[in-house]
């Protein structure tokens, strides 16, 4: 990390920024084009960027990651494609990052994140460098990384409004506004560093660090833009590869790392540059056809997936360093089909590069990280293999990990067809796998075409200086749902030129039903746009669920309030959960533990063994697996069944936490010819996707009796003190984490602290939806709940002869019906 930050620290063009730690030293100066308003419609000119997305055929095993770039350049080496794109059926195909600007008179920073549905009036800079309190961090560090607010002026004494005086020459601010077009969250596409790539140029444009205002980049400006988008994700705590910044690039372009020398920043600090070297493959270079070559035959879908791509750029790093032999080989195999893949896509031979690209995913890719593979995906290849046949010629997972962004290369002559069909398949497979796996959307398919433009630049001015509809449609809706007419006087030039250009008239600043017939001529808004008066019934609706919710699993509210109660007062707490300092601790001795052996050799280990055989001989012995958790650990924190996740490949196929389970009842079972009693312990927010799963599977084929047992007890989750927050992350050992994600972490923890505050420190949860404002309890309340829903007595009426049950969580998977230990138990 230090290496990467001094890198981007001493690039050409970034030292100043670095530097410049007083108002009197900040050199920008806003182009007069921005802070003059027109006089015909008083409207001051708004500035556009747009970029298209990257889309890679090889990234040769993630060696694009900054570290491994730097370490091993020679076997840095990625070909994507700028493609534009829109959900098939949702409208035209265009460059989908939109960044706008233009100026305000008032003294703030104003962002907008249109896609995200937030805004936010930034009036100092100690708010500015501030990244975990909103939702706005890749704004925020957008703004900072383009330099019009310098890093250097954190903790520096200089205010905003004297920075937005210097640049500007006169009292005032600027609006920044980003548009996402239909492409949801996790594509795999590079969205957020192209979205942060294009904030800078934009930026960089706006305050006269880039001259042309209209218009596409030159190499030196793309390559200064893309150092500063990772000193943007630097700042805000993340970062990927040097190659997601590659849409403001056009067309087709081979990248790969360089090997530092005199001159270079990095020179005698690592073997690599920072940023590699893009090589635009010319027009001339290609056949004629090759756009109509690649858009018949390569199919880009969304398969729903959120994976958290994270962990697997972690273990790609630490199997890098380690050198693990499958995994090494496996990447030298990948430079030899990266050759190939990039020979290709030169030629247009869409056919070998679909056997290419699947040879790399199935030897190379799943071999190096088997984790950025899924049941679902696998499941997917395979349904559209086996429906395609021979015109299905390929598999193309796009970025990180698989599941999300992908693309399937088939034969122009079925485009469509597939198109249609693998949104069904991938519509089936979601329902299949929807509560096992952490799906955020529903599967979509793009139309695309390739963008041998990159980024590009206009300026608006006159009349046609308007922000996108979508910036007016979130405005006029907040100002219909608050019946506030401030927003409409505000803007009545905007609106003014809005209407003419849609052939209708502005609304009256004062009539709220003016504005509502403005909206639905001009934006397409429908008439009957929720007011006020709506949300007294959604409430009353939310209200009746959460008392169906405690109703129905066992709330016991006298409990809850002594608890509430408790834990205002301090009787019970985080801190409350460590030992007295008084305690006395002292070895363990050899008679305060049995210890377990195999070895049958002694008399009294075979003497349990032979009674621990007896009692599954009588079917005396039962298994009761707790099944009640979401498996937020398994699943990178999304809301998924544990129990259900299929988490690991066995003899080629994804299993789940069930079927490994049932698998061992089932050899007890074979082996000792008793149907072992298997319980499946639920909770409210598990009981009816195992429910389904096991019916669907059939209990996997195991042939004994499988039980749900319901939970029966539930809490009202409520929101946290902060003096127990200030317990777990200031008096409790934790991780020292980089500088810049530290600062990120630790804003963070401010910004809950304060939710917290806000809201009533152990006052109930009430915000999402009514089943996440509650959980199961813990461990302790299942076997209770055995005895409460009736299925121990249930086992006992089948199996009068039970005498033992062995309890496990779903994902103790080494645990099974050890005759030495069930005799040991007895």
């Amino acid at each position: 990390v230090d290496q990467v930050r001094e890198s981007v620290r001493t690039s050409r063009g970034n030292e100043w920024m670095f530097s410049a730690r007083t108002v009197r030293n900040y050199p920008l100066r806003a182009p007069a084009a921005y802070t003059a308003a027109d006089k015909a419609s008083g409207l001051y000119s708004v500035g556009v960027d747009v970029s298209p997305v990257r889309a890679d055929p090889s990234h040769a095993g993630w060696s694009d990651i900054f570290f491994l770039g730097m370490d091993f350049p020679e076997g840095a080496r990625v070909i994507n494609l700028s493609v534009d794109l829109a959900v098939h059926g949702a409208g035209g195909v265009a460059p989908p990052i939109e960044v706008y600007c233009r100026f305000i008179e008032q003294p703030v920073v104003r962002i907008v994140s249109l896609d995200l549905g937030c805004e936010k009036d930034v009036d100092s800079l100690g708010e500015l460098f501030n990244f975990g309190n909103d939702h706005l961090g890749l704004l925020k560090a957008g703004v900072i990384a383009s330099g019009i607010i310098p890093p250097c002026l954190e903790n520096s004494g200089a205010t905003l409004a004297g920075v937005l005086q210097k640049l500007f020459g006169r009292r005032g601010g600027f609006e920044l506004v980003s548009h996402v077009r239909e492409i949801p969250k996790g594509s795999r596409l590079a969205v957020s560093t192209t979205l942060l790539a294009t904030i800078i140029a934009r930026l960089m444009r706006f305050s006269g660090q880039i001259e042309r205002q209209e218009g596409g980049l030159n190499e030196a400006e793309r390559l200064l833009i893309a150092s500063r988008a990772i000193l943007g994700e630097w700042l805000g705590g993340s970062g990927g590869g040097w190659q997601d910044s590659g849409g403001i690039w056009p067309g087709i372009k081979v990248i790969q790392g360089v090997e530092a020398v005199k001159g270079d920043p990095e020179f005698g600090v690592s073997r690599g540059r920072l940023l590699p070297a893009h090589t635009v493959l010319a027009r001339e270079q290609l056949p004629p056809d090759i756009d109509d070559r690649f858009e018949r035959a390569l199919v880009m879908v969304h398969g729903g997936l959120s994976m958290n791509v994270g962990p697997i750029l972690e273990m790609v790093t630490t199997r890098y360093l380690l050198r693990y032999r499958d995994e090494w080989k496996a990447r030298l195999l990948g430079y030899d089909y990266f050759s190939q893949i990039v020979e290709a896509c030169k030629t247009g031979d869409m056919k070998k590069l679909g056997r290419l690209t699947t040879l790399d995913w199935e030897q190379c890719t799943k071999v190096m990280i088997p984790w950025t593979s899924n049941a679902y995906t696998e499941d997917l290849i395979a349904t559209v293999r086996n429906a395609f046949g021979k015109d299905y010629w390929g598999f193309l997972m796009l970025g990180g990990a698989s599941g999300g962004g992908m693309a399937f290369i088939v034969n122009p002559a079925v485009h469509d067809r597939f198109r249609d069909e693998v949104l069904q398949i991938m519509r089936a497979l979601k329902k299949r796998y929807e509560h096992a796996l952490p799906f955020a959307m529903d599967p979509v398919v793009y139309d695309w075409r390739l963008n041998y433009r990159g980024n590009e630049a206009r300026m608006c001015a006159g009349h046609a200086a308007v922000m996108p509809d979508a910036y007016y449609t979130r405005a006029v809706i907040n100002a219909l749902e608050s019946r506030d007419t401030s927003w409409t006087c505000a803007h009545a030039a905007e609106l003014d030129a809005l209407a003419a250009a849609r052939g209708t008239r502005r609304p009256d600043a004062s009539s709220l039903d003016a504005l509502k017939t403005f909206a639905h001529a001009a934006l397409g808004i429908p008439a009957s746009v929720p007011q006020n008066q709506s949300l007294s019934l959604i409430s009353s609706t939310e209200s009746s669920s959460v008392e169906e919710i405690k109703k129905g699993n066992g709330f016991d509210q006298h409990a809850h309030d002594r608890n509430k109660q408790w834990l205002k007062s301090g009787r019970i707490g985080v801190s409350k959960n460590r030992l007295p300092e008084t305690t006395k601790i002292e070895d363990v001795r050899p008679e305060d533990v049995e210890i377990v052996s195999n070895n049958t050799d002694d008399p009294r280990i075979m003497n349990f063994r032979l009674a621990g055989q007896e009692l599954l001989k009588r079917n005396a012995v039962g298994v009761v697996t707790f099944s009640g958790g979401l498996g937020s650990r398994w699943a990178e924190g999304a809301a998924v069944v544990k129990a259900i996740n299929p988490f690991v490949t066995m003899k080629g196929r994804h299993r789940s936490f069930i079927e490994v389970h049932l698998a061992k009842s089932d050899e007890v079972m074979r082996k000792y010819e008793q149907p072992v009693q298997h319980v499946f312990t639920t909770s409210y927010l598990t009981h009816e996707p195992l429910r389904a799963e096991l019916d669907l599977v059939k209990n996997h084929g195991y042939a004994g009796p499988v039980y749900l047992s319901r939970g029966m007890s539930i809490s009202h989750r409520v929101y946290p003190l902060e003096r127990d927050l200030r317990f777990l992350w200031e008096e409790l050992s934790q991780q020292l984490l980089d500088e810049r994600a530290q600062k990120v972490q630790n804003d963070v923890r401010e910004a809950l602290i304060g939710w917290a505050r806000e809201r009533g420190e152990g006052e109930d949860y009430n915000e999402n939806t009514p089943l996440q404002r509650f959980n199961p309890p813990g461990h302790f309340f299942e076997l209770p709940n055995m005895l409460r829903n009736g299925t121990l007595a249930a086992m006992l009426r089948e199996n009068p002869g039970l005498e033992h049950l062995m309890v496990h969580n779903a994902d103790t998977l080494g645990v099974f019906l050890s005759p030495i230990m069930i005799g040991m138990h007895h």
